[in-house]
């Protein structure tokens, strides 16, 4: 036996994907990333990468930010 609950939820949601207003204020997802491809790499060093980190806690240097480099071939 289903609880109030469920057939009210039930109910409330099939009238709800009934309502042509609510249908019209609906907005459709935004689909704003690319397709993800793969890239292929021959050799090594032939694309490198680079990334920014920060800011962070400071090192004794003074620095903030690390700077991170990836070999595509190798990924290292």
């Amino acid at each position: 036996m289903e609880s109030a609950v469920v057939i009210l939820y039930r109910d409330v949601k099939a009238w709800c994907d009934r309502c042509e207003a609510c249908a019209r204020r609906k907005t459709p997802p935004i689909v704003n990333r690319a397709p993800m491809e793969s890239i292929v790499v021959g050799n090594p060093m032939e694309i490198v990468i680079f990334d920014i980190l920060g800011p962070v806690a400071r090192s004794k240097n003074d620095n903030s930010y690390i700077m991170v480099v990836t070999d595509y071939f190798t990924r290292w």
